[in-house]
């Protein structure tokens, strides 16, 4: 649903917080940064935190919204996870004894 001021999106998301998993955000123009604002006037970082805050767990451009990577958390979690077994290694050199 299109909403022009962010904060008016959060009020309208705050119902579906419990369920709530990607949102898509459009209108911020090519090569805003992080610590650029957004035409509504907030930064990037306080858009996408205050999305977060509101349940969000994937936050994309409305247009890659169908189709996320691989890797995505669905639900903040690793789909691909139970299906893989993981390993770590360390760097060794100059570890203690």
């Amino acid at each position: 649903m299109p909403i022009p001021d962010w904060k008016d999106c959060l009020a309208a998301l705050a119902p579906m917080a419990p369920a709530l998993q990607t949102v898509g955000v459009a209108g911020i123009p090519a090569g805003t940064t992080p610590a650029g604002t957004t035409p509504a006037g907030a930064s990037e970082s306080e858009l996408v935190e205050s999305l977060f805050r509101a349940g969000a767990t994937r936050i994309v451009p409305l247009a890659e919204m169908p189709f996320p990577a691989a890797d995505w958390l669905h639900d903040g979690a690793r789909p691909l996870g139970e299906l893989v077994r993981w390993g770590e290694a360390r760097p060794l050199a100059g570890a203690r004894p």
